[in-house]
């Protein structure tokens, strides 16, 4: 018997007798050929359904104060909550469009990205990369 790559043969004096492949990325895929007077193939699958396809929010920064940064997005009916990132790190989770930041600086640089979820947790909707410089 020898094992490569995930496939194991089990031979009988130079001649395959069965092949046996196991896919794990699948779920539960297993195929067994037995050579030498027919083949027979059966295949169990666990597949989960593909994600839903994910929906371009639009993201507009706007300076409001000299310590403040509000971030409005496009709404989305199927997303339940919305997550927030600045500079690349969890910012804030709400389930509005609208997000004032009061704790930015003067001349500092800030990038917002919004991300909406569903209720189970499946991403529907994303925003690209918005930045913003805080005048003074």
């Amino acid at each position: 018997m020898s094992t490569i790559a995930g496939v194991r043969a089990v031979a009988r004096r130079g001649t395959i007798r069965a092949l046996l492949i196991t896919v794990a990325t699948v779920g539960v895929a297993t195929a067994l050929v037995g050579c030498g007077g027919g083949i027979g193939i059966v295949v169990a699958a666990d597949v989960p359904p593909p994600p839903p396809p994910i929906t371009a929010l639009g993201i507009r920064l706007t300076q409001t104060g000299p310590t403040t940064v509000q971030v409005d997005w496009s709404d989305d009916r199927s997303v339940y909550q919305f997550y927030v990132e600045r500079n690349g790190y969890a910012f804030a989770n709400l389930m509005a469009t609208t997000l004032v930041d009061g704790s930015v600086v003067p001349t500092a640089q800030y990038c917002y990205q919004v991300s909406g979820y569903s209720f189970r947790g499946d991403l529907l909707a994303s925003s690209d990369t918005a930045c913003i410089v805080v005048a003074p």
